[in-house]
């Protein structure tokens, strides 16, 4: 007797062997398979083609060229903690000449290097070690990376750090007094031009005529 209930015979050996034999996928699939895989690998490659034809922006020469090879030794606005670019209004002469400025206000401070959007400092301790700055303005993003690194050693003792700490705060002081005197100066051009004459003003006779009180 079938111990199905007298049904069907089992075959135990074709039962198994239908359980365990994986599916073979036909030739067709095969095909839509390779087609998609190729479809996806020619995208790929067309994006990466693009992408190394571009141009590459002003904020990624800059950060390839203020790089720090030596962290011990140099800071920079792109990597380093807790320094940022700094920022600026108007157009690339102006944040220059705020860079300028706000040089001005450090003793210590040589510019041995310029150009229309870069500069170059050498920055002298009171024991004779040499700093080197360099600012690079990139006037499309409004901000002005820069990278302080010791000429000399491998460690400087978090001077760079502090000392652009300091020349940030500078900066934002010598930019908020330079729009205080831009808004300044715009008001003053407002005002009346003393070469201008000015026209008094006309006055009228009073017409109004006067009562005789009966006598």
């Amino acid at each position: 007797m079938c111990k199905n209930g007298g049904k069907f015979p089992v075959d135990r050996n074709k039962s198994q062997r239908n359980d365990t034999q994986p599916l073979k996928p036909t030739e067709k699939h095969l095909s839509k398979l390779n087609a998609l895989i190729s479809l996806m690998l020619a995208t790929l490659t067309a994006t990466a083609s693009e992408d190394s034809m571009k141009p590459p922006t002003s904020r990624q020469v800059n950060q390839e060229a203020l790089s720090c090879t030596h962290p011990g030794n140099c800071v920079n606005s792109f990597s380093s903690y807790g320094l940022e670019a700094l920022v600026f209004e108007g157009n690339g002469e102006q944040a220059m000449a705020l860079l300028r400025a706000t040089l001005a206000t450090f003793p210590e401070a040589t510019i041995v290097n310029t150009a229309p959007l870069y500069l170059e400092v050498i920055f002298t301790t009171p024991i004779g070690f040499k700093d080197q700055i360099e600012f690079r303005i990139d006037e499309p993003s409004k901000r002005i990376d820069f990278r302080s690194r010791s000429k000399i050693g491998l460690y400087d003792f978090n001077k760079n750090r502090s000392r652009m700490q300091d020349f940030t705060a500078s900066f934002k002081t010598v930019t908020v007094n330079a729009l205080n005197a831009g808004k300044i100066n715009h008001a003053r051009s407002k005002e009346i031009d003393p070469f201008v004459p000015v026209v008094a003003p006309t006055i009228r006779p009073n017409l109004r005529r006067h009562t005789v009180g009966n006598q």
